[in-house]
């Protein structure tokens, strides 16, 4: 890839490639090419560094950012601010939980196999149908409006 770069000299002031450089007289002529050589390597830098964490520059091909907290090696998914494997994990509103589950109650994960998430609250056993926060089994109960009738 080859960069070119146009130099000119305003007043006081060298302009390259928009980037405002200040010019003091016998220094320009002692790092002839500094200049250039920099602009080079910071535009090579940002096509590798592709993505900000917070202040922070990172290639997401190696690293994961989450919420401003950057992680290496690379994780496969965020829990708030925690970097994560959801292989192996489950993250339910923000809080990661082990071992991996395939739903979550609240902050909870837990299996809907053996349990009930009823409003947020976890029942065992598992029941069809919720009344409020308690599962139940219809066929021999009747909710009304949220509590037992």
């Amino acid at each position: 890839m080859v960069y070119t770069y146009r130099m000119t000299q305003h007043f006081k002031h060298t302009r390259t490639e928009g980037i405002k450089v200040n010019y003091k007289k016998g220094i320009m002529d002692k790092c002839k090419g500094t200049i250039v050589v920099f602009l080079i390597c910071v535009s090579l830098l940002q096509k590798t560094e592709s993505a900000a964490c917070g202040t922070t520059w990172y290639n997401p091909t190696f690293k994961t950012c989450c919420n401003g907290v950057l992680y290496t090696p690379k994780q496969r998914a965020c829990c708030g601010t925690v970097g994560y494997d959801p292989t192996f994990k489950t993250c339910c509103n923000g809080v990661l939980n082990t071992p991996k589950q395939r739903a979550c109650c609240g902050t909870v994960a837990y299996d809907p196999t053996f349990k009930t998430c009823c409003n947020g609250e976890l029942n065992t056993p598992k029941q069809r149908a919720c009344c409020g926060t308690i599962a139940y089994d219809p066929t021999f109960k009747t909710c009304c409006n949220g509590v037992f009738c």
